[in-house]
């Protein structure tokens, strides 16, 4: 006898993007309404975690640090009714990144004493540690109304010289943010102490 069945339609799908460490889910879908769909597929060897449910169609699972990396996934939809010579399919690519971590202070110096009119110098990325190895800013919330004289670069170097209107004590919250948005922050503490200038 000879198996007639028309394959259902597998509606298309772009390539993706996960992360390592964070769930992953994505419904794969197709239509018919004659019968029961049922879903297979095909992945990457190290792909160990993925999972997908076989009547409804759904991919939920939870991605490995060893799964970081680009997978290829082929899917097909068929009746079970001819075998697999009734089926839609589709490959798409999953591509996997490494959890972000974000950074992280590793100095614990947060009181730093400064005497107007000499120079302040201070490297911020000494006291950061980027577990990823990739770059990262420092901004800070102070405004040249609070702190005039203050000068931070975006690689977190401190360096200007105080003067009378610095004089006092100014908290500042200094944040560092990697290239993948992870923040972390820390308040520091700048006290400008005044000098007796000669009289003129």
């Amino acid at each position: 006898s000879v198996c007639i069945d028309r394959p259902p339609t597998l509606e298309s799908i772009q390539n993706q993007s996960a992360t390592t460490r964070q769930n992953f889910t994505y419904q794969v879908n197709a239509t018919d309404s004659s019968a029961q769909i049922y879903y297979y597929s095909i992945v990457s060897s190290n792909l160990t975690s993925f999972s997908m449910n076989r009547t409804s169609g759904l991919i939920n699972f939870t991605l490995t640090d060893a799964e970081e990396g680009n997978h290829i996934i082929y899917i097909w939809a068929t009746h079970d009714v001819c075998g697999n010579n009734s089926n839609a399919s589709i490959t798409f690519t999953l591509s996997v990144l490494a959890a972000n971590t974000i950074p992280y202070w590793a100095n614990y110096t947060r009181n730093l004493n400064l005497t107007e009119d000499i120079l302040f110098t201070l490297n911020l990325s000494t006291f950061v540690v980027e577990p990823d190895n990739e770059t990262f800013n420092a901004t800070h919330n102070s405004t040249p109304q609070i702190f005039p004289s203050f000068n931070m670069t975006l690689t977190g170097l401190i360096n200007f010289t105080a003067n009378d209107s610095d004089i006092g004590l100014h908290k500042m919250n200094i944040t560092v943010t990697d290239v993948r948005n992870g923040k972390n922050s820390s308040i520091f503490n700048f006290t400008v102490s005044n000098v007796n200038d000669a009289p003129l």
